[in-house]
């Protein structure tokens, strides 16, 4: 056996043992992980902030941008997010009105209304539910309370992880450049170019999705739901949020919203004014999407179809939980940019060109 299939076969089995310490070690490095992320999104911009004023060095620049973030996620975590559950909780206490305004319009014209006494049945269910909502609060509380002695290590971590993730992302950020030259370093000089150029295209594609496609999933968010709430629609922000965070599956956020958001209008007051300017919200936001936001956020840069996206969510969800979704967009860029060059390579190789025949 040759040194350098004994090396190839050191070298896999390195990555093999390296992908297994990785997994079971998931539950640890799932905060590093996250401040990684915040990290990796943060970083351009105290490199504008840097840019912008040459004279700030990079730690007071990491500084602001990090204080900047902080204050944003604060208020909306004290602003939207009761608005949100409060909202939720409103469409709960109205459910059993919903269900039997959309059998009034939509099941009796195609003649599939359903028996009174299933509707009473499916009424009075919900209505219990609904009554014993807070009674099932109070029994997992207790549960909760009860197990406390043995999961405290688990509301230590989850604690800790709560002021370890911000402490992380401040360090990623301001240590961002030393540890990519670190890493660059480490890397076999005969193949570092050709792996830096790979990592730069993986780059390029996990950035134009991760930076551009969710800054305009959340103005697409604040559009539809100040929008929605603004002309008087009921559930606005509940609708303009999740219409604007599933927009990055192209005509999927845009459709749902209209649609949900006509019906909740004509529920609401039985009246076409209402639709109209429910109509005109979401009409300025994909004008806006398409003109100004996507132009000038996302860019022209390749970026990972929604397909492809959806697919490593789930795949990485179901084989390695939360720290599989963490890692299933980086995971998926570097795929589809290995798969790009096998492509290229294919297409241009003597076997396609039909020389070796």
């Amino acid at each position: 056996m040759s040194l350098l299939t004994n090396r190839q076969i050191i070298t896999w089995l390195g990555v093999i043992f390296f992908c297994w310490l990785v997994f079971l070690l998931r539950s640890v490095l799932t905060p590093f992980l996250i401040a990684f992320g915040l990290a990796y999104i943060g970083n351009p911009i105290v490199a504008k902030v840097q840019h912008r004023f040459p004279k700030i060095s990079r730690m007071w620049a990491v500084t602001l941008v990090f204080c900047v973030l902080v204050i944003i996620f604060l208020l909306l975590l004290l602003i939207f997010v009761p608005m949100l559950i409060n909202q939720v909780i409103l469409l709960l206490n109205k459910l059993p009105l919903i269900v039997n305004w959309l059998q009034e319009i939509i099941f009796k014209p195609l003649g599939k209304e359903l028996s009174p006494e299933f509707v009473k049945l499916n009424f009075a269910t919900v209505q219990e539910a609904l009554s014993n909502y807070g009674g099932v609060i109070s029994e997992t509380l207790k549960k909760i309370i009860g197990s406390l002695t043995s999961s405290t290590l688990a509301i230590i971590g989850f604690v800790t992880s709560l002021f370890l993730i911000p402490m992380l992302t401040f360090y990623f950020m301001r240590d961002w450049e030393l540890i990519n030259g670190k890493l660059i370093k480490l890397i076999p000089l005969g193949a570092r170019g050709k792996i830096t150029t790979f990592l730069t295209d993986a780059n390029d594609m996990l950035g134009s999705f991760m930076r551009g496609q969710l800054s305009v999933m959340f103005v697409l968010a604040v559009v539809y739901s100040l929008g929605l709430t603004v002309v008087g629609l009921e559930f606005g922000l509940l609708i303009g949020m999740i219409a604007g965070l599933i927009s990055f599956i192209p005509y999927l956020g845009a459709t749902t919203g209209i649609v949900s958001g006509l019906a909740m209008a004509w529920f609401q007051t039985h009246d076409y004014k209402l639709c109209l300017l429910v109509g005109i919200v979401f009409g300025i936001g994909q004008l806006l999407e398409s003109f100004v936001l996507t132009p000038k956020l996302v860019g022209d840069k390749l970026g990972m179809h929604p397909v492809s996206v959806i697919f490593a969510l789930m795949t990485g969800g179901t084989l390695f939980g939360f720290f599989g979704i963490l890692l299933a967009l980086p995971v998926c860029a570097v795929l589809m940019v290995g798969l790009r060059e096998a492509y290229e390579a294919y297409t241009s190789s003597d076997f396609y060109m039909g020389k070796k025949f």
